[in-house]
C-alpha cells in the first residue's frame, strides 16, 4: 500500500529531549515528508501520531490478505502438481528420463536411480527433459539438505 502524500500539513513535534521541530505530515499515512524544520512563529498543530498508527494497521491487514491469497495460490499449485505426479503423462516422462540415464544415479554414478529430480520448476507440469535428472535416494536427500545418519560420521570427520 503506497501513499502518494497528496495532502500534507505543517505540524510540530516535541522530542524526548524537549526540542521542538516542525515538518510536513502526510494527512493520509501520517509520515513525515521532507526534513525537520525550525519551529515557525505562527501557531502550528501538534503532530498526529494516530494517523501513522491507523495507516500501519490498515497496511498490516492488507499485507495479511495478500499473504493469504499467495498461500492459497501456492496450495492450489501444490495440489495440481501432486495430481500431475500421479498422471500417465508424468509416469511416461519419468520412464523416459530413467531410460535416458540408464537407471544410473547422475549424482554419484554408482547407485541405481529411483527418483526423477527437477533441476528447476520453471516449467513444472510441462518440463523439458534436460530439466529432469535420475538420482538415487541418498543423492536426492543430499541435494535437498536432508540430514542422513549414515553420512554424519563421514561429514563430521572431514
Amino acid at each position: 500500500m503506497d501513499c502518494e502524500h497528496l495532502k500534507t500539513k505543517l505540524r510540530k513535534r516535541t522530542f524526548a529531549d524537549g526540542t521542538l521541530h516542525c515538518a510536513e505530515q502526510c494527512l493520509t499515512c501520517g509520515n513525515r515528508i521532507g526534513n525537520w524544520l525550525p519551529t515557525p512563529d505562527a501557531p502550528v498543530e501538534n503532530w498526529d501520531d494516530l494517523l501513522q498508527e491507523q495507516w500501519n494497521r490498515q497496511e498490516s491487514v492488507e499485507w495479511e490478505v495478500r499473504r493469504q491469497q499467495a498461500d492459497n495460490e501456492f496450495e492450489k499449485r501444490r495440489l495440481q502438481y501432486h495430481e500431475y505426479l500421479q498422471s500417465p503423462e508424468w509416469r511416461d516422462l519419468r520412464k523416459r528420463v530413467l531410460e535416458r540415464d540408464g537407471y544410473l544415479c547422475q549424482g554419484c554414478l554408482m547407485a541405481d536411480a529411483s527418483i526423477v529430480h527437477h533441476l528447476t520448476y520453471d516449467h513444472a507440469m510441462n518440463e523439458f527433459l534436460w530439466e529432469l535428472v535420475s538420482v538415487c535416494d541418498p543423492c536426492h536427500d543430499r541435494y535437498h539438505g536432508v540430514n542422513m545418519p549414515s553420512c554424519q560420521g563421514i561429514l563430521s570427520s572431514q
